[in-house]
């Protein structure tokens, strides 16, 4: 009964903490755990666990074309976004079918460095505010 409740005052604080973020909050919070659901893809692939690799790679995938659907393609940003988006997914498709760690650890690499760039660029909007 006390897991129930702390299990729904959980999910209510996140719900709301979601509601209450910039647009580009979101966009790096998506983007964080994209890179998390790849780093356990690592570690399931290193421990040989298929199951759970397959899981966090579709969670990233979910994640990486709900930002590809979320594109405003009225922006020109959009169409190169939306192609690095479709080389992440490709890419981790390849990843779910050879187990290549080192492709997941570059994977990684790309996608915090996006994530930091949008960092950068939500920074300057709040300062600007």
């Amino acid at each position: 009964m006390v897991g129930n409740a702390y299990t729904r005052a959980v999910q209510n604080y996140k719900q709301e903490a979601v509601l209450t973020m910039s647009p580009g909050e979101i966009v790096i919070a998506l983007f964080d755990e994209c890179i998390k659901m790849l780093l356990y893809t690592q570690e399931h692939i290193k421990n040989k666990n298929i199951q759970g690799k397959s899981d966090c790679l579709k969670k990233a995938i979910k994640i990486i074309e709900y930002m590809t659907a979320s594109l405003d393609m009225k922006y020109p940003i959009s169409s190169e976004l939306e192609n690095l988006y479709e080389y992440y997914i490709w890419e981790m498709r390849n990843v779910n079918l050879h187990n290549d760690i080192q492709k997941c650890g570059d994977l990684i690499s790309m996608i915090t460095e996006i994530r930091d760039g949008f960092k950068g660029a939500n920074a300057e909007v709040a300062k600007s505010h």
